[in-house]
């Protein structure tokens, strides 16, 4: 079933763009992560509760940090570059290459 409803949803991608490859690795990718992270640390029964409490909260604020960090990119970002601290590595305008 799935197999059929990438087929047809071929026509529908842009040519251009490459997003119907990355989405999919994305998630596989997540996915992975949280799947190790259940079976390395959260299932584990040599880890004490106080470990697992300490490595969720880690990876919880990691997670919200990431966010934040890049809100702007989620959120849109009003202008120019320069206002945004930590966010110069957008500038495409000062690479030499």
């Amino acid at each position: 079933m799935s197999i059929t409803m990438y087929v047809y949803s071929i026509p529908l991608l842009d040519a251009g763009s490459s997003h119907h490859c990355q989405l999919p690795t994305l998630y596989f990718a997540v996915l992975m992560a949280a799947h190790l992270l259940d079976h390395l640390v959260f299932s584990s029964r040599r880890l004490q509760q106080q470990t697992k409490s300490i490595v969720f909260g880690v990876v919880a604020f990691m997670i919200i940090a990431n966010f934040w960090w890049f809100r702007g990119l989620a959120f849109g970002i009003d202008g120019p570059i320069s206002e945004h601290w930590g966010l110069l590595w957008r500038d495409v305008s000062s690479n030499t290459t």
